[in-house]
């Protein structure tokens, strides 16, 4: 089975984000893999739900959830 580098993750969630704008799409990430919900507190941002369906897309590419 494909695992690819943490290089990949992290670009995943930070390329060209600020740190709060990292974090939310983290919280995205995590909550994609049924870990948790995708909520954040102010003054971070709620991914709107193209923004999370494109990140869940680049994880199925990434091979990075469950059953994928």
């Amino acid at each position: 089975m494909f695992s690819p580098g943490m290089n990949v993750v992290s670009a995943l969630y930070q390329r060209g984000r600020t740190l709060s704008e990292s974090l939310a799409v983290l919280k995205a990430a995590v909550h994609c893999r049924g870990l948790c919900q995708p909520y954040v507190l102010p003054p971070l941002r709620l991914l709107s739900p193209p923004e999370l369906e494109a990140l869940r897309g680049e994880m199925l590419g990434l091979k990075l959830l469950n059953g994928a």
